[in-house]
């Protein structure tokens, strides 16, 4: 009878440890382990931002107006053939304000696997929040942040 409770509680554990790193721009926090499947800093489950505070002072700049590739990795699969999930790109000016602006199917590529999206930056310069999710729709949703400053286009003439 312990066998099989132990090995109910090790399925329980693996299910709830996380899945999703935010790799360009580079998510918040600590990027230790992340070429592992199931590395704990991919295991955030607490929105918005997996419970990572904001830090505008290693903020990675992308240019207004611009178009952006945003790269994410799938650090454990949790790819459901029935009800497939997805990944979200969402961003605001705040945590409390972040709107989807791109969504990638999730699919039945192995662990560590990459996915890239393009995504336009919008206009208005200053600070703001990139975040990605996974939604898996078999174990809680994954958070990341990448915190952002949106810096005028060089291409941007000022008539004073």
């Amino acid at each position: 009878m312990i066998k099989p409770v132990i090995l109910c509680l090790t399925a329980l554990v693996s299910l709830s440890l996380g899945h999703v790193c935010l790799v360009s721009p580079q998510q918040r926090g600590d990027w230790n382990n992340v070429n592992s499947a199931a590395s704990p800093d991919c295991a955030l489950t607490t929105g918005p931002c997996g419970g990572r505070s904001q830090d505008f002072s290693s903020a990675t700049a992308l240019v207004a107006g611009k178009s952006v590739t945003v790269t994410i990795q799938k650090n454990n699969n949790h790819f459901n053939a029935a009800n497939p999930g997805y990944f979200t790109i969402s961003l605001g000016a705040t945590e409390a304000t972040v709107k989807e602006i791109k969504r990638i199917p999730d699919t039945s590529d192995p662990s560590l696997s990459l996915y890239s999206a393009i995504v336009n930056v919008p206009s208005t310069t200053g600070h703001m929040i990139l975040q990605v999710t996974y939604v898996t729709n078999t174990t809680p949703t994954f958070y990341q942040c990448s915190d952002v400053l949106i810096v005028p286009s060089p291409d941007t003439v000022t008539v004073g």
